[in-house]
């Protein structure tokens, strides 16, 4: 949801005029959301589903995405592991990246031709990003955090 209202506030603060939706599986994450909505007076409908299946009749212009991607093996920070709930974490067996190639699919879906697609994700998919996305985008980038740590990948939908 964090994401979602710092994209509205900066739009908003431009006098851009944008439409969203945000995607929350857990009730209680989409409760703060909706507060923070609220308290920001921002343009933001929040619907609680999975990703995987949520706005079937929608085609967007932009997807962000933030899905859990922590390796199921993984050890956590103590200061992350200690308030973030694991389904907000973890990503799958291995390399992380089963929960990760379900949004990588949903953007897909929902993106219209030429939409862009970002998402966040652990510093070692970067390559394993791109490679999901290589079927149906065009070449796609992987950017630095603040930390320098490859931390995002973005690409147009063909």
């Amino acid at each position: 949801g964090a994401i979602s209202i710092a994209i509205a506030s900066e739009a908003t603060l431009k006098g851009l005029k944008v439409s969203m939706v945000a995607v929350e599986k857990s009730p209680e994450a989409a409760a703060w959301l909706n507060k923070n909505i609220a308290k920001y007076d921002l343009p933001i409908r929040v619907v609680i589903e999975d990703a995987a299946t949520a706005l079937p009749d929608v085609k967007a212009d932009v997807v962000v995405a933030n899905p859990p991607y922590i390796p199921n093996d993984e050890r956590l920070p103590i200061e992350v592991a200690k308030f973030e709930p694991e389904m907000a974490l973890r990503g799958g067996p291995v390399d992380g990246m089963q929960i990760p190639k379900l949004f990588i699919d949903a953007a897909t879906r929902l993106l219209k031709p030429g939409g862009f697609f970002i998402t966040e994700h652990h510093e070692k998919q970067g390559e394993l990003i791109r490679s999901a996305l290589a079927k149906d985008y065009l070449p796609a980038q992987t950017h630095a955090d603040l930390t320098g740590r490859d931390r995002f990948t973005s690409a147009v939908k063909r």
